[in-house]
């Protein structure tokens, strides 16, 4: 849906405007926010929940609950979570999930220039000799 309502006035007011939505979760953006927007009507409140994309850095998936307490009233608990990958993949096997879990993780953290489309004729070849340039060691062979 694209950038953050707060931040583009098309989805935000629609939202604000329509007055019966709790919450707009989204995992567009690169970062883990929860901000409060203002509701139409009686002051109420709807709030944008925003998580970390799972293909970047830092790779975490949020659960969003929502439940009623005895009054009535609505909450919401959300609940980030990291994967089980290796923290050094290079001490697994390449067939174990949790190693490539760790692999994935590793290759999040490299500099966003790095996605340029020139750029992957130079990284496979990097990666199948064991190395990458200005990171040293990545697999063992």
């Amino acid at each position: 849906m694209g950038r953050a309502p707060g931040r583009r006035g098309g989805v935000g007011r629609l939202i604000k405007d329509t007055g019966n939505v709790l919450a707009w979760v989204n995992g567009h953006d690169h970062v883990n926010r929860i901000l409060a927007r203002p509701a139409a009507g009686e002051g109420g409140t709807w709030w944008e929940i925003t998580t970390a994309s799972h293909i970047d850095w830092p790779q975490q998936a949020r659960i969003v609950e929502v439940a009623a307490d005895e009054t009535g009233g609505l909450f919401i608990a959300c609940t980030t979570l990291d994967h089980h990958g290796l923290i050094d993949p290079r001490a697994g096997a390449l067939e174990d999930p949790l190693t490539l879990a760790g692999w994935s993780r590793e290759l999040s953290a490299l500099p966003a220039s790095w996605a340029c489309p020139g750029f992957l004729p130079v990284l496979a070849p990097c990666l199948l000799n064991g190395r990458m340039p200005g990171r040293g060691l990545l697999v063992q062979g």
